[in-house]
C-alpha cells in the first residue's frame, strides 16, 4: 500500500496500533494529514483576525460601494459622489467578487469588516477545491502538497499593499487578484487529470472565465493553458486529430461563456448595444492609453526598478537585500534582472527541446511544468509590458509558481522511498514553516490589534448619521470620494461635490465638510496655509489630485464636528 491512498485509515489512539512498519506508515500518514489540516485551519483563522482587526480598505471599499448600490437597487455602479455611474472602467474585481459581496451584505449589512469575510470565504472555498482538484490528480501527499502551496503561497504574496504592517491584505480584503489566481490554477488542475476527457475542457474553460470574471489580466494565465492546448494537438499522436481540435474549441467556448453572459448583462441593463459600445470605447481608450505609456517601461533604468520592487514583493525570502544602502539600487535591481532574463530564456529554451514530450508528461509533471511556465509568462507580462509597477498584480503569477513548485516538490518526494518521503517532506515542511513565521513576526508582534481607524471611521459614520438625523435636509460635501464612509453610511449617494456648494440650491441648507487629512496637525496648517491636497479616483476611473478651492476653504472654516487622525468633518456657513 502506498503512502497518501485514498484507502488509507488512520488508526485509532491505542499504543497497539503503533507497532509494526505498516501501522508506522499509517499513523505518519495520519500525523501529515493532521499538520496539513491544521495549517489550513490556522491560515484561514489568521485572516479572520486580521478581517476583524483591520479597518476597510479604500479598494476593496470602493468594490464593496458596487455590491452595497447592486443590494439597494441602483445597479452594477459606482459612487461618484451623489452619482452613480454604471459599469464604470474603475471598477476592476469583476462580478465574482462583487456578487459575493452582495449576498454576504445581504446577511449581515455593510459592516466594516463584512468585504473581507466575504473574501476569506472566497478564499476558503477555493483551496478546498484546489485540495480536491489535487486528490483527483495524485492520491500520493496530497495533502503534502496543499501544505507546500499555502507555505510557499504565504510567504511570497507578503507585501504591504495599502496599511502598514499588513501584509496579507491581498488575502482578506475585497481584491480580485488571489481569486483569480486560484482560479486559473483550478483550471489546470481540472485538464491535468483528465486529458482525454471533452468535458474535463469544458469546466476548465468555464474555471479560467470565471477567473477573468474576478480580475481580467487573469485571462493571460488562460491563454498559457490554451498554448499547451496547441502543443498538444500538434504532437500528442495518441489522440485523433479531430479530437485534439475539439479540445480547443471546447475550452475555447467554456472560457468565453461566463464572459459573454456578463456581456449581455451589460447590453440589457445599459440600454441597448449603443450605449454598450460607447462604455466599452472609453475601457478600450483606457487600455490604450496604458499600452501606450507601458512602451517607456522597457527603458532599462525602469526595468531595474521594476525588479527592484519585485524584491520587495518576496523579500522575506531574500531579506538581505534590505538592508543593502540606497546607493546600490541600481545595482541589486541589475542582478535580479539578469537572473530573471536568464531563468526566462533557459525555461524557453527548455520548452522548445520539449515540445514534443511535454504533452504526453504524467498529469503531476504536466500540471507542475505548464503552472510554472504560466508563472514566467505572467510575471514577465507585468515587468515587460504592464504600465504600472504594481507589485499587487504579480499575485496570480506568484501563486502559479508556488503550485508548480509544490507539485514538483511533490513528484520528487513520490520517487524517493517510503521512509526517505515522509522524512525530506517534515523537513521542507519545517523549513517552510521557520521562514513563514519569521516573515509573520513583526506584523503580529508589532500591529495594533485592532487598528484605531475601525473606531475612527465608525466614529466619523456616527456623526455623520446624528448630523443627518438632526438635520433632516442637511448634505454632506466632500473634495475627495471617501469610499469607507460612503460604504458603511446606510444610504447610497450620501456626498456632494464640494464645488457645488456654494449652488442656489443649497444656499439655506445646512453643511458639513467631510475629507481625509494626513496627519494629527491638520488643524493648524488648514488654519495656517488653507489648503488640503485631496486624491481620489473620479468618474472615468483615473487617480486624481486636487486643492480644496478657496470657496469651500471660507465656507468651512471651522473643525467643530469631528477630527481624527485620517477623517476631518468641518461645520460650514450656510
Amino acid at each position: 500500500m502506498l503512502l497518501g491512498d485514498t484507502d488509507l485509515v488512520c488508526p485509532k489512539v491505542g499504543f497497539q496500533h503503533i507497532l509494526g512498519s505498516d501501522a508506522r506508515m499509517t499513523a505518519k500518514f495520519c500525523s501529515s494529514r493532521t499538520f496539513c489540516l491544521c495549517l489550513f485551519l490556522g491560515f484561514i483563522a489568521l485572516l479572520v483576525l486580521r478581517v476583524f482587526d483591520t479597518p476597510i480598505w479604500r479598494d476593496d471599499a470602493f468594490f464593496a460601494i458596487v455590491a452595497k448600490n447592486i443590494l439597494h437597487g441602483n445597479g452594477y455602479s459606482i459612487t461618484y459622489y451623489n452619482e452613480f455611474s454604471p459599469f464604470n472602467r474603475g471598477i476592476s474585481s469583476g462580478p465574482v467578487i462583487i456578487l459575493s459581496a452582495v449576498l454576504m451584505i445581504a446577511l449581515f449589512g455593510n459592516q466594516y469588516w463584512v468585504p473581507g469575510i466575504t473574501q476569506v470565504t472566497l478564499v476558503a472555498v477555493l483551496l478546498v477545491f484546489l485540495l480536491y482538484l489535487i486528490r483527483r490528480l495524485t492520491t500520493l501527499l496530497h495533502w503534502q502538497v496543499q501544505c507546500f502551496f499555502i507555505l510557499f503561497a504565504a510567504t511570497f504574496t507578503l507585501h504591504d499593499i495599502g496599511f502598514p504592517n499588513e501584509p496579507l491584505l491581498a488575502w482578506h480584503a475585497l481584491l480580485g487578484d488571489i481569486p483569480s489566481g486560484l482560479l486559473i490554477i483550478a483550471a489546470f488542475l481540472y485538464i491535468a487529470r483528465g486529458r482525454t476527457d471533452i468535458t474535463h475542457y469544458w469546466w476548465s474553460g468555464i474555471l479560467a472565465g470565471l477567473a477573468g470574471l474576478c480580475k481580467l489580466y487573469s485571462l493571460l494565465g488562460a491563454g498559457v493553458l490554451g498554448g499547451f492546448l496547441v502543443l498538444q494537438m500538434l504532437f500528442d499522436a495518441q489522440q485523433p486529430l479531430k479530437r485534439r481540435i475539439s479540445f480547443i474549441i471546447v475550452f475555447g467556448l467554456g472560457v468565453i461563456t461566463p464572459l459573454a453572459l456578463f456581456e449581455l448583462s451589460q447590453i440589457i441593463l445599459l440600454g441597448g448595444i449603443l450605449p454598450y459600445l460607447k462604455n466599452k470605447l472609453a475601457f478600450i481608450d483606457l487600455a490604450q492609453s496604458q499600452l501606450h505609456h507601458s512602451t517607456l517601461s522597457i527603458i532599462f533604468v525602469l526595468l531595474v526598478l521594476k525588479f527592484w520592487d519585485f524584491e520587495e514583493f518576496v523579500g522575506p525570502i531574500i531579506r538581505p537585500f534590505h538592508y543593502i544602502q540606497d546607493s546600490t539600487l541600481i545595482t541589486s535591481g541589475l542582478i535580479m534582472a539578469v537572473l530573471y532574463i536568464t531563468a526566462l530564456l533557459i525555461a524557453l529554451w527548455k520548452l522548445y527541446r520539449e515540445r514534443r514530450s511535454i504533452a504526453t508528461l504524467p498529469p503531476v509533471q504536466w500540471a507542475a511544468a505548464t503552472l510554472s511556465y504560466a508563472a514566467l509568462a505572467h510575471l514577465t507580462w507585468l515587468l515587460f509590458i504592464h504600465p504600472h509597477e504594481m507589485p499587487r498584480y504579480a499575485l496570480p503569477g506568484i501563486l502559479y509558481g508556488c503550485m508548480g513548485l509544490s507539485l514538483g516538490a511533490a513528484n520528487y518526494l513520490q520517487n524517493k522511498g517510503t521512509q526517505d518521503r515522509i522524512r525530506l517532506g517534515i523537513r521542507l515542511l519545517v523549513v517552510l514553516f521557520i521562514l513563514r513565521f519569521e516573515a509573520m513576526a513583526y506584523f503580529i508582534l508589532y500591529t495594533p490589534s485592532p487598528h484605531p481607524l475601525i473606531e475612527e471611521s465608525l466614529a466619523a459614520k456616527r456623526q455623520l448619521e446624528a448630523f443627518l438625523a438632526h438635520h433632516p435636509d442637511g448634505r454632506i460635501f466632500s473634495c475627495v470620494n471617501i469610499y469607507e464612509i460612503e460604504y458603511l453610511l446606510p444610504e447610497d449617494g450620501n456626498v456632494i461635490l464640494c464645488d457645488q456648494m456654494q449652488d442656489a440650491r443649497w444656499s439655506k441648507t445646512p453643511k458639513i465638510l467631510l475629507t481625509y487629512y494626513s496627519d494629527s496637525d491638520y488643524v493648524h496648517r488648514m488654519a495656517n496655509e488653507h489648503r488640503y491636497d485631496a486624491s481620489w479616483v473620479d468618474a472615468s476611473g483615473e487617480f486624481s489630485r486636487r486643492i480644496i478651492p478657496d470657496s469651500v476653504r471660507t465656507l468651512c472654516p471651522r473643525n467643530d464636528l469631528f477630527s481624527g487622525t485620517q477623517y476631518f468633518i468641518a461645520s460650514c456657513l450656510p
